[in-house]
C-alpha cells in the first residue's frame, strides 16, 4: 500500500496521459492500478502500457471500485464516459454514483 495509486478511468483521456508519463519514466516508485470497464481489451491493444512493471489493469466500473479488493494509498478518480454516449440518466448515474462509490471506497481503505 505504501506507494499504491488507484486510477478510475485508467484507460480514458486522463488515464492515458498518466500512462504516457509512466512509460516515459515518471513515478517509477509508485504502483498504479488502472481501473476501467474495458481494461483487459485496452491492455491487449496497447502492449506498451501492459508491459509496464508498475502498472496493473483491472476491469471494473467506477461504481464498484471495491472489485479491486485491496487498499490504496492514493486514489485518482477520473472516470467518466467520454467515447460511449449513454443516455442522460446513465451518464448521471456513472458520474454521481461513481463518485459516491469511489469516495466511500477511499474512506474505507484509508486512502489519502
Amino acid at each position: 500500500m505504501a506507494n499504491s495509486i488507484l486510477v478510475t478511468g485508467g484507460t480514458g483521456f486522463f488515464g492515458c496521459s498518466l500512462l504516457d508519463m509512466i512509460a516515459g519514466g515518471c513515478w517509477r516508485e509508485y504502483h498504479f492500478t488502472m481501473l476501467s470497464r474495458r481494461a483487459q481489451e485496452f491492455a491487449a491493444v496497447h502492449p506498451e502500457y501492459a508491459a509496464l512493471s508498475n502498472v496493473e489493469f483491472i476491469s471494473a466500473d467506477a461504481r464498484t471500485p471495491a472489485a479491486c479488493d485491496r487498499r490504496f494509498r492514493y486514489i485518482i478518480h477520473a472516470a467518466t464516459p467520454a467515447v460511449d454516449s449513454p443516455d442522460d440518466a446513465e451518464l448521471y448515474d456513472i458520474i454521481v454514483a461513481g463518485t459516491d462509490a469511489v469516495l466511500e471506497f477511499a474512506r474505507k481503505s484509508g486512502a489519502e
